[in-house]
């Protein structure tokens, strides 16, 4: 009642349009690939596959599409997207700054003979077209 099936994450990849499905991944928290490893199609056949690349190193494939692991995704969540529309920014340029006056532990670097380094970016990303995303979900 209400867990993910193998028809949930076939309806949702094709609520994707058929344009982006060809460059689209799965992206999903790696504690929930290992659920989603043992999902199987009506006919009781595993959605999921581990193939081997041109290097020979396995790669994981769901519905034909790259499986990408994050730790930053909700566990509770499954993304189906085309990360070419999804954008990466610099927002200021890249500093690297030195300094032999800063403090560790009460000692100056300067007594330490150290040169403290503090290196700064700001980035930013977004999806520029929204449709490129669908999360695959139980709701269908």
């Amino acid at each position: 009642g209400g867990a993910l099936s193998g028809d949930h994450v076939i309806e949702s990849y094709h609520h994707l349009p058929q344009v982006l499905r060809k460059r689209a991944s799965c992206v999903m928290h790696p504690l929930t690939l290992q659920v989603v490893r043992t999902l199987k199609d009506s006919q009781n056949r595993y959605l999921f596959e581990l193939n081997g690349n041109i290097t020979g190193t396995p790669r994981d494939i769901l519905l034909g599409r790259p499986v990408l692991e994050s730790e930053w995704v909700d566990q509770q969540k499954i993304f189906l997207v085309d990360l070419s529309y999804y954008w990466i920014a610099q927002r200021q340029g890249f500093t690297l700054t030195t300094s032999r006056e800063a403090t560790i532990s009460g000692r100056s670097m300067f007594e330490r003979n150290e040169i403290a380094f503090r290196a700064e970016e700001r980035i930013d990303g977004e999806l520029t077209r929204t449709d490129a995303l669908v999360e695959i979900n139980n709701a269908r």
